[in-house]
Parts: C-alpha cells; structure tokens; sequence
C-alpha cells in the first residue's frame, strides 16, 4: 500500500458513534493488507530457500 489510500466510510444516529464504526473499519484495512504483505514475504523467503 505504499502510496495507497484507505476509504471507508459510517453513517449513524450519534457523531462519536460514527467515528468509532469508522475506526474499525480502517483498522480491519490495515490488519488484512499487512497480513497480505507479511504472507507475500513469508512466501518468497520459503521459495528462495526451496529453490536457491
């Protein structure tokens, strides 16, 4: 994601509310584009020691 951007967006009743749906919505961006590059590396680092 570098250089990328997070979008996400939370309509409720209360202001608060609505940041914290907000909140959470980013942090699951996040947590499933660093499980996506941290499985890439692990996956190059298995190749290179499988195949030289």
């Amino acid at each position: 994601m570098v250089g990328g951007t997070l979008h996400a967006e939370a309509t409720e009743a209360d202001m608060y509310a609505s940041i914290d749906v907000l909140f959470d919505k980013l942090v699951a961006q996040l947590r499933k584009h660093r499980e996506k590059v941290a499985d890439k590396h692990q996956r190059q680092a298995r190749e290179e020691r499988q195949y030289g």
